[in-house]
């Protein structure tokens, strides 16, 4: 699978897990936080990918430097590939993303998935930093 099919794919699983917690009217940080790491997993997972996540009830292995990261090991068991690092930051505003955005900008993965809320009034300065 191509990069920018990948990219849709994960685009398309993020707005579908938004729109069912909202059609469940499940609302706060610590559930939507569960419910789209759960959502990658998965779909990392579909796609032959060891998952690191902090997700009590799926099958994953415990977080690893990033909230969520997919991973290849070679058959010894070395670390081959990371296609995928995520972080997450529900608190609004630069000083609280700034944090987990730069643990992107050295992150090793092919793909850097940063999820995070701001107010509209933010969003010129976010894209500037």
């Amino acid at each position: 699978m191509d990069k920018q099919s990948l990219i849709n794919e994960i685009e398309q699983t993020l707005i579908q897990t938004n729109q069912q917690l909202i059609k469940n009217e499940v609302f706060g940080n610590t559930p939507w936080t569960r419910e789209m790491k759960k959502a990658l997993g998965n779909l990392g997972k579909s796609r032959g990918f060891k998952i690191c996540a902090a997700c009590k009830d799926e099958d994953f292995e415990t977080e690893w430097l990033y909230d969520l990261i997919w991973y290849k090991e070679n058959l010894k068991g070395n670390l081959i590939e990371v296609p995928l690092a995520v972080e997450s930051e529900w608190s609004m505003g630069w000083k609280h993303i700034k944090f987990d955005f730069e643990k992107l900008l050295v992150a090793n993965a092919t793909l850097k998935l940063m999820i995070c809320c701001s107010y509209e009034k933010d969003i010129p300065p976010l894209s500037e930093e």
